[in-house]
């Protein structure tokens, strides 16, 4: 397709949120839709099979009532309304608990349990002979059904993507419907088993549906599988697709705990009217599951009829619920629902309070349905959209949905059997609440209309725009720059131009300014800063889905790239000839362990500059660091910044092991700093580790610091974010003569979308790719720029000849050694002790506290081991070895303490402690090459690792300083045994025990590096202001760009090369 041809298909752009770290797919051979149609069959209907039955057996008691429970058992009064109420209480208290429990022994075998546990309940439920015995069932079957709903939504949501969680989840919910419905027809046919056996229609009703339960639970103890790598009903491939699918998915205000966010929410009156609209639909929402046969037997209809008529109202219920579901995703919109539904609620239960007719009663009940069921559904949707700031959502959503769960206690008493026949009381009630929450409503979307109308005009008033709203952090959603609205997503055809044979009448309006490539770390930061300027368009194309789940902002399960939980996305590398032919596992996610030493040594960067990249030298890059930078700790730091984006603090080891380690590190010779970031520190020291942690001990990403939802709303107008989106090449024409990058060329990685359809976007002034050491060279592979042999070998045309892109990969080679120590010292402590998780969950989410509010790893010690005497102790005779800013004394080795296994040995009872061994000077170096021109397919990656044989020196070195520390430790009498160690000490042990061990701590940089030009002795693909060498509007920033690995972590370096990128860019932009 011709350059002319592309530029006419560009169309509008909206705003879609998310930014994640990029990632791909393992196997672009997957059929998708054939994956997610096997989990329909297999976990969809089985979930809603089993929720259904625990509404039945919860509700089953009003169809038990008809059929003659309250005359048998001498219900009288208010007795029967004490039955069906009791059960709610230890049902809304143990769902937390016993999801932990269910996180403990895992979904398979918990859910069942539950379910046979109340199954055998309900049955011995048909045996009760008094009212007494009743209430002491009610009361255990609540204590078992406690789990069902939030152990099923948990298990859904571990198997789907998050844009497939809407749709499974509604569907789950509507079994409420469904419950009622068919609850009415097993009673129909139950009760006329009255008699046999010599027991009631009722009892009959209790066993034979507890009786079902018990054996779909004896079912679902084998046919459920815990989680999607266990699928054995997937295969190899489709499981692995999943697993990836899944991990890359899971994922402005102050976001800091202070007990005045607690009381702005208690003290809101938008936070009790939203209350006020659920508190009035679950009312009678929940009083007609458990009483449509009751009124439907007040209608005039007998018992086994009534029990027969209840299905209908539930199945429209079940129906308008789902309808109303997509279409008011679809329209972002959730007042105008719920008025709808409780108006159309209102004039069912108009209809059975005022007339007597049978039929017209009935045509009621399904109005009813057809109006409350939708309404809940919406309301809660809405309740946590319009509360600014993290913990008074928190707290708002907490009032809104948990104090809700009153109302079932109160529906359970309003349809009294002194009120037979009609039951005006409880229709009453039902049309009091409906009214109150039609007006509450009402009153809301006006609210909210009218809040946002002043915002906006005060804003223009008093020119308050986003740049400003570090001056309004403490006010919550009471901010002016604060709209109370949702944040719409769109999908890529929303925000690119098909690409087609003809472009006839399209236009290109909507040009953007910039089109950066990957929201990752340097992406969001380069995003946030290109568009303070209101004059300039932005689009960033992120390929990843919305990854930001609660979990992921703990730190330490955010943080871990060893959790399960870690959102990051696993490859596996080329088999390594040099490492025992091993493919060593690419974890591509946020930098293992957090910021760790932020900003490197001196030496890195001064020799970056000595590489021929002027203006990169230390001095250059320190103002960026500390432009992003909010420390938290060392304020008195000259070095550190203290008003950036970015938070981070230093945090402290709980652990026993830490005073040990650091007395035998002191007496051998490392310094213990305070500050690992001065560039002042020695050479070889040891400390703690600052962490991207704020104050409120929730995990700062990049995106939560410098792309917030509510930044982006505020500036949605010229910063278009689009996720899902997989960029398959650069578009490059000539012009002028010279090769330019017009725009991008991309398509959907929806995994419910048609695949294949091709998007394309066109940039007015430069494309700046993004995407990360790994896929920025693939990109740029795609199109057309890299090795020539190359290219033509995967057949794509040349460009531009680049031997540099994708070649010259470096990475910290990690190796870890291993010792036991005591449980207690370990996070294993969190696995083998609930009671230990439990008290640690409730230090965090209470007092911000805790092991959970920490990184996985704690200290690092940094090691230049050309310092180390045969005894293992470093030289310090002469204070010049020790001057961190001399490129020549930069360690190269560090060691990461992490009271974890990291190559997951099973220790028993036991704990285990990892220094990760980490070359941070790697003279090997790898590829990133194409294996097709399907930008679905991963790349080839091969880390080059021990290519350079000296690299096994200093790991050697490493090795033996972590055995000499152990030794020392032993020797102060604390528990700390080898576990996984060479078996011998000499150069060839090691270098087998290296090889064996040998992992990657994914740090990958340098893969389109910086230097002059791009050929000579120092090949490159950059120039010093990451301008592609010979094409004209196009740049890379992120860590690919790196000329050499640095010796530290490598986000909070990606973030600096952003930063630095941004002024570079609006320099360029002003010189135009």
């Amino acid at each position: 397709m011709s350059s002319a041809s592309i530029e006419k298909q560009v169309s509008d752009i909206e705003v879609s949120h998310d930014l994640t770290q990029e990632c791909q797919t393992l196997s672009h051979h997957v059929d998708s839709r054939k994956v997610f149609w096997k989990l329909d069959i297999r976990l969809v209907p089985l979930a809603c099979l089993l929720y259904l039955l625990s509404f039945l057996d919860r509700t089953s008691i009003g169809n038990a009532k008809i059929a003659g429970l309250v005359g048998d058992l001498h219900l009288t009064g208010l007795r029967y309304n004490l039955c069906a109420a009791i059960l709610l209480v230890p049902y809304a208290l143990l769902e937390v608990p016993s999801n932990l429990a269910l996180k403990r022994v895992g979904p398979s075998k918990w859910i069942p349990f539950i379910m046979f546990c109340w199954g055998i309940i309900v049955v011995a439920e048909g045996f009760v002979k008094s009212f007494g015995g009743l209430m002491t069932a009610r009361v255990f079957q609540g204590m078992a059904e406690s789990g069902i709903f939030p152990g099923l939504t948990f298990y859904l949501c571990v198997w789907y993507p998050r844009t497939a969680h809407a749709q499974r989840i509604s569907l789950l919910y509507s079994a409420v419907t469904l419950a009622g419905a068919f609850g009415g027809l097993l009673a129909f046919a139950i009760v006329k088993m009255h008699g046999v056996g010599g027991l009631q229609g009722w009892s009959w009703i209790f066993i034979l549906e507890g009786l079902v339960t018990v054996l779909v639970a004896a079912f679902a103890w084998f046919y459920m599988s815990d989680y999607p790598d266990k699928a054995t009903f997937l295969t190899e491939a489709e499981r692995e697709w999943l697993v990836e699918t899944i991990k890359r998915d899971s994922l402005g205000l102050s976001r800091q705990f202070k007990r005045k966010f607690v009381l702005q929410a208690f003290r809101d009156p938008h936070v009790w009217l939203l209350f006020g609209i659920h508190f009035c639909l679950i009312i009678p929402g929940y009083a007609f599951s458990l009483f449509l046969p009751t009124i439907i037997t007040g209608l005039g209809f007998s018992a086994s009829t009534a029990q027969l008529l209840s299905v209908p109202p539930n199945a429209a219920g079940c129906i308008t619920t789902v309808v109303a579901g997509v279409l008011s995703d679809r329209v972002h919109a959730r007042g105008p629902f719920i008025l709808v539904g409780s108006l159309v609620a209102l004039a069912g239960y108009a209809t059975l309070f005022a007339t007597a007719n049978p039929w017209a009663g009935y045509a009621g009940t399904i109005l009813a349905a057809c109006g409350l069921f939708p309404s809940i559904a919406c309301v809660l949707a809405w309740a946590g959209g319009n509360s600014g700031g993290e913990v008074k959502r928190a707290v708002a959503i907490a009032i809104v949905i948990g104090c809700g769960n009153l109302g079932p206690i109160v529906s359970s008493f309003i349809y009294r059997q002194q009120d037979s026949p009609r039951y005006l009381p409880g229709h009453g009630t039902g049309i009091g609440c409906l009214c109150v929450a039609a007006v509450l409503c009402t009153i809301a979307m006006l609210e909210f209309a009218r809040l946002n109308r002043k915002k906006i005009a005060q804003c223009e008033r008093e020119g308050i725009t986003e740049d400003m709203a570090g001056e309004f952090v403490e006010m919550g959603d009471a901010s002016p720059l604060y709209r109370m609205t949702g944040f719409p997503e769109f999908r890529v055809q929303d925000v690119g131009v098909k690409l087609s044979t003809s472009s006839d009448g399209m236009a290109d309006q909507h040009t953007y300014d910039y089109i950066i490539v990957g929201g990752g770390t340097s992406g969001s930061v380069l995003a946030s800063r290109l568009s303070e300027d209101p004059n300039t368009s932005v689009l960033l194309l992120e390929k990843g889905p919305l990854a930001d789940s609660w979990s992921s902002r703990i730190p330490l399960i955010g943080g871990n790239p060893l959790s399960k939980d870690y959102l990051g996305v696993e490859w596996q590398s080329v088999p390594q000839r040099l490492a025992d032919n091993r493919s060593i596992s690419i974890m591509r996610g946020e930098a293992l362990g957090g910021a760790s030493r932020i900003n490197g040594t001196p030496g890195d960067y001064n020799r970056w500059e000595a590489l021929g990249n002027a203006g990169w030298g230390y001095k250059d890059l320190e103002p960026y660091f500390v432009k992003s930078e909010s420390t938290q700790t060392h304020q008195e730091s000259e070095f550190r910044g203290k008003d950036g984006l970015w938070m981070n603090r230093k945090v402290v080891n709980p652990f026993k092991t830490a005073p040990h380690i650091d007395e035998a590190l002191q007496r051998m010779g490392f310094e213990h700093v305070q500050d690992l970031n001065d560039p002042k520190a020695p050479a070889a020291c040891t400390g703690a580790l600052d962490v991207i942690v704020d104050s409120s001990s929730r995990r700062q990403s990049t995106y939560w610091s410098f792309l917030p939802p509510e930044l982006a709303r505020a500036r949605r107008e010229r910063l278009k974010v689009c996720t899902r989106a997989l960029v398959k090449r650069v578009q490059l024409d000539r012009l002028h003569g010279e090769v330019c990058a017009t725009g991008v060329v991309f398509e959907s990685t929806d995994c419910e979308q048609t695949p294949g359809q091709e998007f394309f976007a066109k940039a007015r002034k430069e494309v700046i790719v993004c995407a990360g050491a790994l896929v920025s060279p693939q990109i740029l592979m795609l199109s057309g720029l890299g090795p020539k042999d190359h290219l033509h070998e995967i057949g794509i045309e040349v460009v531009q000849d680049m031997p540099a892109v994708g070649s010259h990969l470096q990475d910290h080679i990690g190796l870890p050694v291993e010792f036991t120590v005591p449980i207690e010292d370990s996070l294993h402590h969190l696995q083998s002790s609930p009671m230990k998780t439990l008290v640690e969950f409730v230090k965090y989410l209470f007092l911000g506290t805790g092991l959970l509010s920490s990184a996985f790893q704690f200290t690092s010690t940094f090691i230049p081991t050309r310092l180390l005497r045969d005894d293992l102790t470093i030289a310090r005779d002469d204070p010049r070895n020790l001057d961190a800013t001399l490129p020549e004394n930069r360690p190269d080795i560090e060691f990461m303490h992490i009271p974890v296994d990291c190559v997951r040995v099973q220790t028993p009872g036991k704990g285990t402690f990892s220094f990760l061994v980490a070359l941070i000077r790697p003279k090997s170096e790898g590829t990133v090459r194409l294996v097709s021109s399907d930008a679905r397919t991963p790349p080839a990656v091969d880390l080059g690792y021990f290519d350079v044989p000296e690299d096994y020196v200093p790991l050697r070195a490493g090795v033996r300083l972590a055995l000499r520390i152990a030794e020392d430790v032993r020797r102060q009498g604390y528990p700390f045994a080898d576990l996984v160690v060479p078996e011998v000490d000499n150069n060839e042990g090691i270098d087998s025990f290296i090889r064996k061990n040998v992992m990657s701590c994914f740090h990958y940089t340098s893969t389109c590096r910086m230097g002059p030009g791009i050929d000579g002795s120092w090949s490159s693909v950059v120039d010093a202001e990451l301008k592609v060498h010979g094409v004209k509007r196009l740049r890379v920033c992120d860590a690919s760009v790196f000329p050499e690995i640095i010796g530290s972590h490598t986000m909070a370096p990606a973030v600096m090369v952003a930063e630095k990128c941004a002024e570079m860019v609006k320099a360029a932009r002003i010189r135009l």
